[in-house]
C-alpha cells in the first residue's frame, strides 16, 4: 500500500533522493527518485499518465523507469522527478495535495504498488541533454568523504572522455541508506550506446588517473541499469 511517506512527498508522484555533504546552493536542481515494488503495472502505468496530464499535477518533469540489471534494492520500478529548485518542489506539493486528480491516483494504485526508498539529491554537475527521453541509464552509488576534490576529478575525466547522452553528478540530501551521498547517472539513447561507451571510458587511462585520484576519498556502493517505460513533462 502507497504510504504516508510518498502522499506528502512528491508532486506529480513519488520521487528519490539522498543526504548531503554540503550546503547546496539555491539556485541548483533537485533529483527525486521513488522506488517502487509495483505488483500491477496494468493499473500503475496508465494511472500514473492520467496524473501526469491533469490540471493540477500535469507539466512536472517525470520519467518511469525500471531496472535491467539492479543491485537488490527490492524496487521493481523508480519515478524520477525533476525540479527547479526548492521553491519549484514546494509549489508543486501544495498542488498536488489539494488535487482530487491526485487522490484518486492514491485510491487508484494503493493496492498495486509499494514504496520500497526514496531519495533526494542535488545535482551539483551536469552534461549533456535528453535523459528524460533516453532508452537506458546506468547509475552509480557511492560514498565520497571529499566531495570537492571528487567533483573536480569527475569533471577532468567527463571533460576528456565526454558521455554516452547525458552524465550527472547528484548529492544526496535526504533517504540515503547505507551511507550513499553521492550518485552519478549515465543516460544514453539504448543499452548498446550505454554501455559501449562505459567500455571505453573504463578501459581509458583517462578513467584510470581518475580512479587513482579518488580512490582514498570514494567507495562504491551499488551500480544498477535501468530501462525507460515513459517520461512525461517538457
Amino acid at each position: 500500500m502507497i504510504s504516508q511517506t510518498i502522499r506528502k512527498m512528491l508532486p506529480g508522484v513519488a520521487a528519490a533522493a539522498c543526504l548531503s555533504l554540503g550546503a547546496a546552493a539555491a539556485a541548483d536542481p533537485l533529483v527525486a527518485a521513488i522506488g517502487l515494488e509495483v505488483d500491477n503495472p496494468s493499473i500503475f502505468v496508465p494511472a500514473l499518465d492520467r496524473l501526469q496530464k491533469s490540471d493540477d499535477v500535469g507539466g512536472t518533469k517525470l520519467g518511469l523507469w525500471v531496472p535491467e540489471f539492479s543491485s537488490g534494492s527490492g524496487a521493481n520500478h523508480v519515478v524520477v522527478v525533476e525540479y527547479e529548485d526548492y521553491a519549484d518542489y514546494e509549489a508543486r506539493s501544495a498542488r498536488r495535495l489539494a488535487s482530487r486528480d491526485w487522490q484518486t491516483f492514491i485510491g487508484t494504485v494503493s493496492d498495486a504498488s509499494r514504496l520500497v526508498n526514496s531519495l533526494l539529491m542535488v545535482q551539483r554537475m551536469a552534461a549533456g541533454e535528453g535523459w528524460r527521453n533516453h532508452g537506458a541509464s546506468a547509475v552509480y552509488m557511492m560514498s565520497v568523504s571529499d566531495p570537492v576534490k571528487y567533483a573536480q576529478a569527475f569533471d577532468r575525466v567527463i571533460g576528456a572522455q565526454g558521455h554516452p547522452g547525458s552524465v550527472r553528478l547528484l548529492e544526496v540530501r535526504a533517504g540515503s541508506q547505507g551511507g550513499v551521498s553521492h550518485v552519478v547517472v549515465f543516460t544514453a539513447p539504448g543499452f548498446a550506446a550505454l554501455n559501449e561507451y562505459l567500455d571505453k571510458l573504463l578501459a581509458s587511462e583517462d578513467y584510470r588517473r581518475f580512479a587513482d585520484q579518488v580512490r582514498s576519498i570514494r567507495t562504491i556502493n551499488a551500480v544498477s541499469q535501468y530501462r525507460r517505460i515513459q517520461s512525461w513533462g517538457s
